[in-house]
């Protein structure tokens, strides 16, 4: 071979590798890639989630329904027993969210919540009905992190109590004066009796007078609020709180109070004082162990997920007036308010 064969079959087998600024670049394009995909991937992971959390009222809606038809009412929102913990509207319905089985094993004439082994063991895991996907806290071990009640990030709506919403007035509002004996933002929480779940009493159909459509029954208290004083609770890290319809108890809580505005404790219901989406949890009534009045909560971007009485399904935005608001979770004070 000649001189110049030699020379061309070495220049030919030369890999010239890429130098450290073509690296640079292309690991720059890439990271700008993923930056600018990755809020799509989230966007379409949050919009699966909030169908998923559609569903999961629309079965709750159905299933009020059935059981209105199969009694003739509503379920009662919130239950004592003998001076303890009763079971609460969750109880009533589990025949008609697919667990007949649990409700079987139940025994609904005991006390509940964490005090009867019996329901905390049978109630342990989550129901997956119960809990919104987006919800970001534990679901399993509703009392201060045991194996007892497992959480739910569904709230019935007892109604709505007159809070900076001057235009509002409703006299079925009682004081929680358990709440009262603790110190604490849980101070002066108020219970009221105008929703379609209610404690120690059913609704039927007839008394929703404004309208099935235009009265809310359950909605989402399952996010994330903040306070001012970290540790209080086990619960409490770095001054947030994971929020869900029981506070740190589970889904068969109900009340501990007789009436239809207790003065002791309600769990699983909620009384709207506040705006959607509120994270202050330094304000009267609001708790993770005596809160009668949490937010409507949750993790979707602008607003909450909600079922109507008559089964429909609808987002509640956060920007929604606060008057507005209270109109629609009492079934009767003669203020109709369509959606937009």
């Amino acid at each position: 071979m000649t001189n110049y064969g030699k020379k061309l079959v070495a220049k030919s087998s030369t890999r010239r590798g890429f130098t450290l600024v073509e690296l640079l670049v292309v690991i720059a394009i890439i990271g700008v890639l993923v930056g600018l995909l990755l809020p799509a991937v989230q966007a379409a992971r949050e919009a699966a989630r909030r169908m998923s959390c559609s569903n999961n009222l629309k079965q709750v809606g159905l299933a009020l329904h059935n059981y209105h038809d199969t009694h003739g009412t509503f379920p009662f929102g919130s239950r004592e027993r003998a001076g303890t913990f009763g079971p609460s509207w969750w109880a009533g319905l589990l025949p008609y969210v697919e667990q007949n089985a649990l409700f079987d094993s139940l025994d609904l004439g005991l006390a509940h919540g964490g005090w009867s082994a019996n329901s905390g063991v049978l109630t342990g895991q989550p129901v997956p009905a119960m809990v919104c996907p987006s919800f970001p806290g534990e679901t399993a071990g509703g009392y201060y992190g045991s194996n007892w009640d497992s959480k739910s990030t569904y709230s019935g709506i007892a109604g709505a109590a007159e809070f900076n919403s001057p235009l509002y007035t409703e006299g079925r509002v009682g004081l929680c004066c358990d709440c009262c004996t603790h110190t604490g933002p849980q101070n002066d929480g108020l219970i009221a009796a105008g929703g379609v779940l209610i404690a120690n009493k059913t609704i039927k159909f007839r008394d929703i007078t404004d309208g099935t459509s235009n009265t809310l029954a359950v909605g989402e208290v399952g996010g994330i609020m903040f306070t001012a004083n970290a540790g209080a609770y086990s619960t409490i890290n770095h001054h947030r709180i994971e929020m869900s319809a029981a506070g740190h108890h589970g889904w068969l809580m109900g009340t501990n109070g007789g009436g239809i505005t207790p003065t002791r404790r309600v769990f699983n219901l909620t009384t709207v004082r506040y705006q959607p989406n509120s994270t202050n949890y330094d304000r009267p009534g609001i708790s993770l162990n005596f809160g009668v009045n949490n937010p409507l909560i949750s993790t979707h971007p602008g607003g909450v997920m909600a079922v109507a009485a008559d089964g429909h399904v609808t987002f509640v935005a956060e920007t929604m007036d606060l008057t507005m608001l209270k109109f629609k979770a009492t079934r009767d004070d003669g203020q109709v308010v369509e959606e937009g």
